[in-house]
C-alpha cells in the first residue's frame, strides 16, 4: 500500500511541503466546470463527482481532460477535513499517488495506490495495483481558478 515500509526517524529523506493559500477577501472558489463536486473553503482542492470505473491510465487521461488530476490521498484528506466525504459511493477507488502492487516488479511508475473504504478515516489506503490490470472509480481534483498559493512560509 501507499504507506510502504516503516523507516527509522533517524534517516534523512526527501520531502515536500504542502502548499497553503487563500482567496481574496470575500471571494468564493471558482472551480473548473468538471470539478464542481465539492471543494475546500479556500479552493485549494476542487473535486469532480465520482467517475465510473476505469484503469488508472484512462482515469489520468479523463482528469487531464477536465483540467485536473486523479485525486491524491492528500487531496482526499483535505476534502475530508472540509467536512466532505470524497469516498462516498465507492468502497474502492484510485488515488493519483503511486503505490506498490503486491505483484510488483519494482516498476513503480505503472503502479497506483487505491482506497479501501467509502468514508473518511485515517487508514484508507488499499493495496497498490498495476495501472492497467484493475478498474476502479475515482475523483478528479484541481485548484480553483482564483486560488493563490502562498509563496513563502513564515517561520
Amino acid at each position: 500500500n501507499i504507506d510502504s515500509t516503516a523507516k527509522s526517524s533517524a534517516e534523512s529523506r526527501a520531502f515536500a511541503c504542502c502548499r497553503s493559500g487563500e482567496l481574496t477577501e470575500g471571494a468564493t472558489p471558482e472551480c473548473l466546470t468538471g470539478l464542481q463536486g465539492g471543494h475546500t473553503a479556500n479552493g485549494e482542492v476542487c473535486m469532480s463527482g465520482l467517475r465510473s470505473a476505469k484503469n488508472a491510465h484512462d482515469a489520468i487521461q479523463d482528469c487531464w481532460g477536465l483540467g485536473g488530476h486523479v485525486c491524491t490521498m492528500m487531496d482526499m484528506f483535505q476534502l475530508c477535513g472540509a467536512g466532505l466525504n470524497p469516498y462516498e459511493g465507492a468502497n474502492q477507488g484510485w488515488y493519483g499517488d503511486h503505490g506498490f502492487a503486491s505483484t510488483s516488479d519494482a516498476n513503480f511508475d505503472d503502479e497506483y495506490a487505491t482506497w479501501n473504504r467509502n468514508f473518511c478515516t485515517g487508514n484508507n489506503d488499499g493495496p497498490g495495483e498495476h495501472a492497467t490490470l484493475a478498474s476502479y472509480p475515482y475523483r478528479c481534483c484541481g485548484s480553483a481558478q482564483n486560488y493563490r498559493a502562498q509563496e513563502t512560509i513564515d517561520k
